[in-house]
């Protein structure tokens, strides 16, 4: 098996990428619910395991903080909706 080094490079130019995890682009974003603000950040369909669990993802927290940054809010659901 080669082995890759910091010092070689590959060229990616060539090499076709789809990124399957766009959730936001299902998320109907007319309904400003908690709920379906949560389902842009996961694929679970249990509503239980969403709500435990969901908030205390790393990508979850970062996005929190990140929009609420942006939208100049309280860097909660409710202050992200609302601002939105």
């Amino acid at each position: 098996m080669p082995v890759f080094r910091q010092e070689d490079s590959l060229d990616l130019d060539t090499i076709l990428l789809i990124d399957g995890h766009c959730h936001s682009i299902d998320v109907n974003f007319q309904s400003s619910s908690v709920l379906n603000f949560f389902h842009i950040f996961t694929e679970a369909a249990d509503g239980r395991l969403i709500v435990q669990h969901l908030p205390h993802t790393l990508t979850y927290r970062r996005a929190i903080r990140d929009l609420a940054a942006f939208l100049g809010c309280a860097p909660t659901v409710e202050g992200i909706l609302e601002a939105r």
